[in-house]
């Protein structure tokens, strides 16, 4: 029997679907955060949806609101790209999984959401190559383990955590930063996500991550690094986010490249700059993104993110802090 549930196996052949509307959709505010968040973050899978957006109700009626979009070409789906099978979060209820993004008639309506120009909407709705396809999963991926790990996180006294997730689209900076030689030059500022986390009544905690699946060489990192390390000390962070300091989160594929990477960082940045970053693989992230699972450089054991301060605001100073020399 064939499962025709827009999230599993395809319902038919790509030539032999309309490509135009049934009918009018009315979109609630769920409908409107799907569609938006789509748009940011890039792509997700049925699984993501579901656990984003209909926790605690059927598959069934997911997959029934999933097709009145489809068929309202509101949001678009394909096949996941050959050999990605293992970035699913879960398996894939009876066949191929689906990449859904946002659909040729979701553009005009996100882009008049949230103000954007329409033409980069509609750049943004391509997935691109597999490589960028597995990099946006992991992303949200990312996001779902957040999530859980801060429903699940409590202090004796009851105390909650609270979770704010931002991804790239949503967070990329440009501004110009003056050479040594004093000539200005471009930089831009783009990390795959930011997690701001409040444990219990403590004010926000902001975490830059990045998701390395073992494509970007020493060099790039390095380079990476320095611009993590920059944002810092301008204090263009402060500027834009209205905070103190930041850490940055790394999750990469396994224990040797984790330890690669911890060893650029510590070559490129001091014992000090790369204190600055804590580093885990993507098999410890579903253990428990808030469990002891941060390995950060000088540190003898992994740590978890409610004890791991930034030097500024553990000793309650602003240490390495440069004047603001950008615009």
């Amino acid at each position: 029997m064939t499962n025709n549930a827009p999230g599993s196996t395809p319902l038919k052949t790509a030539a032999s679907v309309s490509t135009k509307p049934r009918a009018a959709v009315s979109l609630g505010t769920r409908d409107m955060t799907l569609l938006r968040d789509l748009l940011t973050h890039g792509a997700m899978l049925a699984e993501h949806i579901h656990a984003l957006y209909f926790l605690g109700r059927s598959r069934r009626r997911m997959n029934q609101r999933l097709r009145q979009l489809l068929d309202a070409r509101l949001i678009a789906r394909r096949p996941l790209p050959l050999g990605l099978s293992g970035h699913l979060p879960f398996p894939a209820p009876g066949g191929i999984p689906w990449v859904f993004s946002l659909g040729n008639a979701g553009a005009p309506v996100v882009a008049a959401h949230l103000g954007w120009d329409l033409a980069e909407v509609r750049r943004l709705t391509r997935l691109g190559t597999p490589t960028a396809a597995a990099h946006t999963l992991e992303i949200v991926g990312l996001r779902l383990h957040a999530e859980e790990a801060v429903r699940e996180w409590k202090l004796a006294d009851s105390s909650v955590a609270r979770l704010q997730f931002l991804p790239e689209r949503l967070l990329r900076h440009g501004y110009q930063v003056r050479a040594p030689g004093g000539a200005w030059q471009k930089e831009v500022y783009k990390p795959d996500a930011l997690l701001r986390i409040a444990f219990g009544d403590s004010a926000w905690r902001h975490y830059f991550a990045e998701i390395d699946l073992g494509h970007t060489s020493s060099r790039e990192w390095e380079t990476k690094a320095a611009i993590a390390i920059r944002y810092w000390k301008t204090g263009l962070f402060e500027k834009r986010y209205g905070a103190e300091d930041f850490l940055t989160l790394v999750c990469t594929t396994g224990e040797r490249r984790r330890m690669q990477l911890c060893r650029t960082l510590v070559s490129r940045l001091g014992a000090e700059g790369a204190a600055r970053f804590g580093l885990t693989t993507f098999a410890e992230v579903s253990s428990g993104l808030l469990s002891p699972i941060w390995h950060v450089p000088g540190l003898p054991h992994a740590v978890r993110l409610e004890n791991w301060l930034p030097m500024s605001l553990a000793t309650g100073g602003t240490s390495g802090r440069q004047p603001c020399d950008c615009v």
